[in-house]
């Protein structure tokens, strides 16, 4: 797969006996995704010693609605009526350099009920997103020979469960805030983060995403602070924490091109964020997040 870049068993088989033998090896009842994860975990255990590996996740869908008809185990994907699975998978990523370490794991799953009508009282081990927890957990697991861990996703996985539980010495989070959070000493995020004192101005390349945002050179304006977000009304365990203590780095973008929405960054992490050259690594490490949405197929 990584000589030729491809996970197209057709275009990995040298020839047609090849392909049906990879064939029969992942129909094999012995072959089980369970047993990949723990040896690609070992693997990597060798490959971290003393790094500082930022431990990304995500999530894609895998639309197999036109082999619908001949494949088994499927359920639905994002927009509730084609056949599928999802996977999410760990991406290990040096944080200095940003070199792709390899995958510290993947869950793979099928969708078969519709949300849940009362979803968001429900406990999180009983929710989808529980996803996050499992992936960040199994980063701590297989990470453990590393220096330091950072696990970093986007807004999904701005859970109040995984900031309570996971973070401990030398294993951090990082994550884009999802929501406007209610505050420990009252008032919310997003007021509270608009209000802070801009710490430093810079310019940052910003690659095209096509139908999204055009490439250019975007002003970017940079504040950081800390804050104590409040315990969630809905879902979270009573005895959780009535509140914990995060810190915020937000970053804007000033004079966007007209018809661009502009750039911002609300940045959540359990990190020591005390100067600006502190606060501008955790942009840098939030920008490494990009690796796992490269397609490498």
């Amino acid at each position: 797969m990584v000589e030729r870049s491809t996970v197209r068993i057709r275009r990995l088989s040298n020839d047609r006996i090849e392909e049906a033998r990879f064939g029969r090896w992942l129909n094999n009842a012995k072959v089980r995704l369970v047993e990949m994860e723990c040896t690609i975990g070992e693997q990597m255990r060798a490959r971290v010693v003393g790094l500082h590996v930022l431990a990304i996740q995500d999530t894609s869908e895998l639309n197999y609605q036109a082999h619908a008809g001949r494949t088994r185990g499927l359920g639905t994907v994002g927009n509730g009526r084609d056949a599928g699975l999802f996977v999410h998978p760990v991406l290990a990523v040096e944080a200095e350099s940003g070199a792709c370490l390899g995958l510290v794991g993947a869950q793979v799953y099928a969708r078969h009920e519709t949300a849940a009508k009362h979803r968001r009282a429900l406990p999180i081990e009983s929710k989808e997103s529980m996803r996050w927890l499992e992936g960040a957990q199994t980063a701590k697991h297989y990470l453990d020979t590393a220096r330091h861990v950072t696990v970093v996703a986007d807004r999904e996985s701005d859970i109040y469960e995984e900031w309570e539980r996971l973070p401990e010495a030398g294993f951090d989070l990082l994550t884009r805030a999802c929501r406007d959070r209610a505050l420990a000493g009252g008032g919310y995020l997003y007021a509270w983060s608009d209000a802070l004192a801009v710490a430093e101005r810079f310019t940052l390349d910003l690659p095209e995403r096509p139908g999204k945002r055009s490439a250019r050179t975007a002003t970017l304006e940079l504040r950081y602070g800390a804050v104590a977000v409040k315990r969630p009304r809905n879902g979270t365990h009573p005895g959780a924490a009535p509140a914990l203590a995060l810190r915020m780095v937000d970053v804007r973008e000033v004079d966007a091109p007209a018809g661009e929405d502009p750039v911002h960054w609300r940045l959540l992490t359990t990190h020591q964020v005390e100067d600006t050259a502190k606060a501008l690594e955790i942009v840098l490490w939030y920008r490494r997040r990009w690796t796992i949405e490269i397609d490498q197929t």
